[in-house]
């Protein structure tokens, strides 16, 4: 295996296929797209593969790898007539994470389109085919969970895939979420020159162990409204006569600066783009793309069930969100946030936050909370702090990215293992309100003024005073304060937080000398500090000196 950069991104599989008159593929359902349908209406001589739009949170627990998104097969090579289609359904049934004495549920394969160019059989020479088939692979093995498809006519087919649950070691695996049902697509017999493809989709071409483009089961664009989410993507066809570009076999029509918008369902999304030559030739390139709508709870810490003020800490986690790399037994192992390892795990990231959303090492699903304290505005003008960008960076040990598409079964531990990191997924923008900070009038300046500007630390009598802050305007809702004190220090020009050596203030703003400084030390005056509330960007402060 060669050797490949430390950082992976996910890349999607873009294999050769040939689409002389597009099928119609997975019509109905929760996705919606622009355009001219191809073929019949949606609701004739096309296969109704309806997934429920609304599911989100746990109903994304049960998740599916195929080792590719497409294949291209021919009815005169014999040498490409037959294609295996091997599954993974995860996370794996094992009895726990380190015995890796991993099981398989029952598999079931369908083609829902094209039932004439391809056939199925659970036997490597496919002698027999059929349109159905469900297979229960023997224990701590998948090469026997494998079906065959096999090229019957010219012509392109869809095939679906899904899993029952599983019981192994008294706990229970559920069957594969409707959301992350299984596609692949099978061309036959292609016979275009001009090969099309969607460069938005691709981020790395190659993975180090099959030199090919690594699939994109690992990504998924996840969305919080609605029951769709729109993907803008351009086309590569160079010299092509034509091209045709469709989501879930519905023809998207271009916008006019010639890019495409793909409307995507709560499902894995089948996006496609059909290139015709000078000679009337078609060829085409089809990539799957998950998209899953996810809740995201936001909410105050510093105050629970109250609107969320500057200065507090607010959490933010996400329901419905999955390992971007799984455990995948002797493949993949993700790590755990370790210094000591010199392992960073996998976390929910934004821009806008330094917080992370770091799970303990395989349950990103359920423990993703991002914790920000001392929340702030990052708008001008405005009291609401921004999240974009949002990704999973993951780092796992084991193979590198792409690796699961060429295990046929699990095999034994590489104890030599290397360790390989990825961003994966892109998540909504977040906006924060800041309401609670922002109700009624703000404050905008502090004044503090002192009794007494110098302390005598020995003298009952002149070693204390009150701080007095005077809120600007006066008429702002929030008035209240939190005191600090200081002193400063010549020999790092710093001012330090005085823990109470030198003097004390408590928070109805009364001062008391403790210690005078040292002569001719460095240590030369002090200072009384008022922050606001409800905005801790504004900031009084009064300097005096002790004796």
């Amino acid at each position: 295996m060669d050797a490949l950069k430390s950082r992976i991104h996910v890349g999607l599989i873009a294999l050769l296929l040939c689409a002389f008159g597009l099928f119609a593929m997975l019509a109905g359902g929760t996705v919606h797209a622009t355009g001219t349908y191809i073929g019949d209406t949606p609701t004739v001589g096309v296969p109704n593969d309806t997934i429920d739009a609304t599911l989100t949170g746990d109903n994304f627990q049960y998740d599916l790898w195929l080792p590719y998104a497409q294949k291209a097969l021919s009815t005169t090579d014999s040498s490409n007539q037959i294609a295996a289609l091997h599954p993974w359904a995860l996370p794996q049934v094992q009895s726990n994470m380190v015995s890796n004495d991993v099981q398989y549920p029952t598999f079931h394969y369908t083609v829902i389109s094209g039932t004439d160019v391809v056939g199925l059989s659970s036997d490597s020479a496919a002698g027999t085919t059929s349109t159905s088939l469900s297979v229960t692979p023997a224990p701590a093995t998948d090469s026997s969970a494998a079906a065959y498809v096999k090229a019957l006519a010219s012509g392109t087919a869809v095939v679906k895939v899904t899993y029952d649950g599983k019981t192994y070691g008294n706990k229970n695996w559920g069957k594969c979420s409707s959301v992350n049902t299984g596609y692949v697509v099978y061309t036959v017999n292609e016979s275009g020159t001009i090969t099309p493809s969607i460069p938005d989709f691709v981020k790395d071409q190659t993975d180090a162990c099959t030199g090919g483009v690594i699939d994109n089961h690992y990504d998924t664009i996840y969305f919080k409204d609605g029951n769709t989410v729109d993907k803008t993507f351009t086309v590569s066809a160079a010299n092509a006569a034509s091209t045709v570009v469709t989501c879930n076999g519905i023809v998207i029509d271009a916008n006019t600066d010639g890019s495409y918008t793909a409307n995507l369902g709560n499902r894995s999304n089948i996006i496609g783009v059909s290139a015709t030559d000078s000679t009337g030739a078609a060829k085409s390139t089809y990539y799957i793309i998950d998209a899953r709508k996810i809740d995201v709870t936001i909410a105050n810490a510093t105050n629970p069930g109250q609107p969320i003020s500057a200065g507090n800490t607010a959490t933010v986690s996400f329901t419905g969100i999955t390992m971007p790399v799984y455990k995948l037994a002797t493949i993949y192992n993700p790590t755990w946030n370790s210094p000591a390892w010199g392992s960073t795990g996998t976390f929910v990231t934004y821009t806008g936050t330094d917080a992370h959303g770091l799970c303990s090492q395989y349950d990103l699903a359920t423990n993703n909370t991002m914790t920000i304290s001392n929340i702030q505005s990052n708008v001008t003008g405005e009291a609401k702090l921004n999240l974009t960008a949002g990704h999973i960076e993951s780092q796992w040990w084991g193979d590198a990215l792409g690796s699961d598409a060429i295990h046929a079964q699990t095999g034994e531990p590489n104890l030599n293992a290397g360790t390989w990191d990825g961003s994966f997924s892109t998540f909504p923008d977040l906006s924060i309100d800041l309401s609670g900070s922002t109700t009624g009038t703000a404050v905008t300046g502090i004044t503090v003024t002192m009794g007494k500007p110098n302390l005598v630390a020995s003298s009952s009598r002149n070693n204390r005073t009150t701080a007095t802050a005077a809120i600007t305007p006066t008429e702002a809702t929030n008035q209240d304060v939190v005191w600090t004190g200081y002193f400063y220090d010549t020999s790092s020009n710093s001012w330090e937080v005085d823990s109470g050596y030198y003097f004390t203030v408590d928070q109805n703003g009364n001062v008391v000398a403790q210690n005078a400084p040292p002569a001719g030390g460095t240590v030369t005056q002090f200072k009384v500090c008022a922050t606001s509330v409800s905005n801790p960007n504004v900031v009084g402060e009064k300097v005096f000196t002790i004796q």
